[in-house]
């Protein structure tokens, strides 16, 4: 198991790497925007340097609470993608009837875990366009990449907001980009 700076390192870099490929995606696409290009390229860089001075506490991973939040986040997205497909249920109103289902169950059971934070980044998954996730298939490997991005950045950037959206938008991306 990684651990202190090790674990610093290995994160940091993964992180880099995502937003590095997103930029490098824009770009392979030959859309050359100049306004936009380099303001992609600042905010990388504001980012690298973010993540070189940002310290990550390791709470080390353990296996039943990593095991319940994977499955919460992977019931989170499918119960929000099922709303929308079956019910006809707008994404919104899909992902906010998850979100409060998790917290009523997190308050119910007293959960120390906070599954019902996992649940609901799942519920962002499931918010998925059908337009680009037609199908169950889609939302399984979106899940469990996301399930794992969540697990391994579960000490990252605490308090920061927007960290449920982008474990998601994360999670489509590498899904759209194995499956395309």
């Amino acid at each position: 198991m990684l651990k202190g700076k090790k674990f610093n390192i290995w994160v940091k870099l993964l992180f880099i790497i995502v937003q590095a490929s997103f930029l490098l995606a824009y770009a392979w696409k030959g859309q050359w925007e100049w306004g936009v290009l380099s303001v992609m390229v600042a905010t990388t860089l504001l980012l690298i340097w973010a993540y070189l001075h940002y310290h990550i506490h390791d709470i080390g991973l353990k296996l039943k609470p990593t095991l319940i939040a994977g499955v919460s986040l992977i019931a989170g997205s499918f119960i929000t993608f099922a709303l929308q497909v079956e019910l006809g249920l707008s994404a919104v109103l899909a992902s906010s009837a998850v979100g409060i289902l998790a917290y009523l169950v997190y308050k119910i059971s007293k959960d120390t875990n906070n599954i019902h934070i996992a649940a609901y980044c799942g519920s962002f998954i499931g918010m998925t366009s059908m337009i680009r996730a037609t199908d169950y298939f889609t939302l399984i490997l979106a899940s469990v990449l996301g399930a794992c991005v969540y697990i391994f950045a579960r000490n990252v950037f605490n308090g920061v907001g927007g960290k449920l959206g982008s474990i998601a938008f994360i999670s489509i991306c590498l899904t759209l980009y194995f499956l395309l």
